[in-house]
């Protein structure tokens, strides 16, 4: 992708990455930071009807506190072609920690981005020796839901215990390698997150000492023949819909 590449589109993709110096900050605080500094490129964002507008910006799933990312993304609409370098205007003005990656027009109308994206990627890395350990919690996780079809756990949410199945989670394809974890789970239909996951699978990681670094490395949803990517599905619906 040239996101240096001038376009006149009105409904833009944008990926971004959030770095360790607003993993601290939440969802919330993130969008008001993207709001702020879409006003200050002097964008010709659309806003929305009646007592109060907004602007027309749609975000992707919520990223946990505590974690980085380097696949973000949100949706934006503009009341009039811009001609102009969408990245560069932004990343002009964008807050320390946030920087936008690459950009692609929406042509055609596609699945918002909360509807539409159903599977976050994430490596964790562990700062000492843990791959026995992980390969120990991972085993256990694969021979439980072989046998039994699931993975019961005792959580407590909202000052009450309920038993979930971590299996309806957690996706299969799980690698371990340097004392790095390569996990896919679901984000949709009340099911685990990452902060959640992790001590259902690793115990041990609770009295822990040493700090696990977090990282979402994708975002994606259903293609016609696999997961993709959101700037996949752009060009996926595209190609699909001339034919």
């Amino acid at each position: 992708l040239n996101q240096n590449r001038k376009t006149s589109h009105l409904k833009f993709r944008i990926k971004y990455a959030k770095g360790h110096e607003l993993k601290a900050v939440s969802h919330l605080d993130v969008m008001r930071i993207w709001h702020r500094a879409i006003r200050r490129s002097d964008l010709p964002v659309a806003y929305s009807q009646g007592f109060s507008p907004h602007q027309k910006v749609s975000f992707g799933p919520p990223l946990g506190l505590g974690m980085t990312s380097r696949a973000e993304y949100l949706d934006i609409q503009l009341e009039k072609p811009f001609t102009g370098d969408l990245a560069s205007t932004l990343n002009a003005v964008m807050n320390k920690g946030l920087s936008i990656l690459g950009v692609r027009p929406i042509i055609r109308e596609v699945a918002s981005l909360s509807e539409w994206i159903t599977v976050a990627v994430y490596e964790v890395v562990f700062q000492t020796e843990v791959n026995r350990y992980l390969e120990e919690g991972i085993s256990r996780y694969k021979n439980t839901v072989a046998l039994t079809g699931e993975y019961l756990v005792d959580l407590e949410r909202k000052g009450q215990m309920v038993t979930v199945d971590a299996s309806k989670s957690i996706l299969d394809d799980i690698i371990i390698n340097n004392n790095i974890l390569f996990i896919k789970i679901k984000v949709k239909d009340k099911t685990l997150k990452m902060t959640e996951i992790l001590p259902v699978l690793f115990p041990w990681i609770e009295e822990s000492p040493e700090p696990v670094y977090i990282e979402r490395t994708e975002l994606l949803g259903p293609g016609r023949n696999c997961y993709i990517d959101p700037f996949a599905i752009i060009d996926e619906y595209q190609f699909t819909t001339r034919g």
